[in-house]
C-alpha cells in the first residue's frame, strides 16, 4: 500500500466518483466484523464483475488531460460512475483531505474554492486499488503542466453595463452557457467569476 507520505511526489490520484460513499463507510471495527460476509459476497460477484473490470480499469495519464478525458469517459461508462482527479491536500492520523483538480471538461478548478472531501484514513486505504489509485511521478508532472494550461479563456465583447457576448472560448468544444455560470460585474464591465454548474468555480481569464 501507498505510505501517504506528503513529502513524496505521488500526491495526485485518480478516483471514481465515490467520495460520498467512502465518507459514509462503517468504521474499521465494523468492517472487520463484516469481513467474512463481504468475502462471501465478493466471491459470488467476482465472476460477474471480472469481465467488465478487466475491459477498462482506472485510466492512466499517459498523454495529458485530453486523452485522459476520453479514457475516463470509457472507464466511467463501464464502472457506472464518473472518474475524476484529486489532490491529497493533507493527511492526519485518522483522516485524509482531498481536493478536485479539474472539472469534467478538463478545466482547472479554482484551488481556493474547489470542494474539499475529508475521509476516514483507514477506510480510505482499504479502498485503494478498487476506487482509486495514485499517479506515478511522471503522471503527476503531466497533471501539474495541464493545471497551468487548462484555464478557461474567454474573449468577449461588452454591449452594455448588463450585457456581454463571448467571441471565443478555449479549450475548444466547451458550451460556455450550458456548462458554466458566468458572473458579470456590471460596475466594472468585466467577468468576475465562472462556475462549472456541477463542479464549482474554475480558473479563467477574460478579455
Amino acid at each position: 500500500k501507498h505510505s501517504l507520505d506528503p513529502t513524496r511526489t505521488m500526491t495526485w490520484m485518480v478516483s471514481m466518483d465515490e467520495i460520498a460513499l467512502l465518507s459514509a463507510l462503517a468504521s474499521l471495527e465494523e468492517r472487520e466484523k463484516q469481513e467474512i460476509e463481504r468475502k462471501r459476497l465478493a466471491e459470488a460477484q467476482k465472476e460477474n464483475l471480472q469481465e467488465s473490470l478487466s475491459v477498462v480499469d482506472l485510466p492512466g495519464y499517459p498523454e495529458g488531460i485530453e486523452r485522459f478525458l476520453g479514457d475516463a469517459d470509457l472507464a466511467g461508462s463501464v464502472r457506472g460512475s464518473r472518474v475524476f482527479i484529486y489532490k491529497v491536500e493533507s493527511i492526519s492520523d485518522d483522516s485524509v483531505k482531498l481536493r478536485g483538480a479539474f472539472d469534467r471538461n478538463g478545466v482547472t478548478l479554482h484551488p481556493g474554492y474547489a470542494a474539499n472531501h475529508q475521509l476516514p484514513l483507514k477506510e480510505f486505504l482499504l479502498a485503494e486499488g478498487e476506487y482509486f489509485r495514485f499517479f506515478s511521478p511522471e503522471e503527476n508532472q503531466r497533471v501539474m503542466n495541464d493545471l497551468r494550461k487548462r484555464t478557461l479563456n474567454i474573449t468577449y465583447q461588452s454591449f452594455s453595463e448588463k450585457d456581454f457576448s463571448p467571441i471565443d472560448v478555449s479549450p475548444k468544444g466547451i458550451d460556455l452557457f450550458a456548462d458554466y455560470k458566468v458572473v458579470y460585474d456590471e460596475r466594472l464591465k468585466k467577468l468576475a467569476k465562472v462556475f462549472h454548474r456541477t463542479d464549482g468555480p474554475v480558473l479563467f481569464s477574460g478579455e
